[in-house]
């Protein structure tokens, strides 16, 4: 079989099969919003969950008296990568957690009732650039639906 239809057979696979979608780039990384300002449309699926983080002032220990974060972390069932062009992001890391955050609160109250099951979730998507980002990519979400 030629290299470039296994190749071809191979990625046709991976989306086939993908928790994430949307434009995926040279890399084979899912596209997601860099530098430019421009909004990058992307969908997951998995298991989303509540999560606990350290954060303020010194980002190690809640125990130790960093203030609590809580984050909507939805677990994905495969690794992936994602591509801002190189502005926080390597296409080498690979991950399975997404931090999602609501553009509105009736999706934030869709995401806490859908806490601890399988979901699909759409939004913007950009890697993380903060201490307050607690996966390597944010989604801030505009749809949310229960499978």
């Amino acid at each position: 079989m030629p290299r470039a239809l296994l190749l071809l057979l191979l990625i046709c696979a991976q989306s086939a099969t993908a928790q994430l979608s949307g434009e995926r780039t040279a890399a084979g990384c899912i596209r997601v919003q860099g530098s430019r300002d421009d909004p990058v449309r992307v969908t997951a699926e998995g298991r989303l969950t509540l999560e606990r983080f350290p954060g303020p002032p010194n980002y190690e220990s809640i125990a130790r008296g960093d203030a609590e974060e809580r984050a909507f972390i939805l677990e994905l069932p495969q690794e992936t990568c994602i591509d801002d062009g190189g502005d926080f992001t390597d296409t080498e890391e690979r991950f399975v957690m997404v931090q999602l955050g609501a553009v509105d609160e009736t999706t934030g109250a869709a995401l806490h009732e859908a806490v601890g099951r399988r979901v699909r979730v759409s939004g913007e998507g950009f890697g993380a650039q903060t201490s307050h980002h607690h996966a390597s990519l944010i989604m801030m979400v505009d749809e949310v639906g229960v499978r």
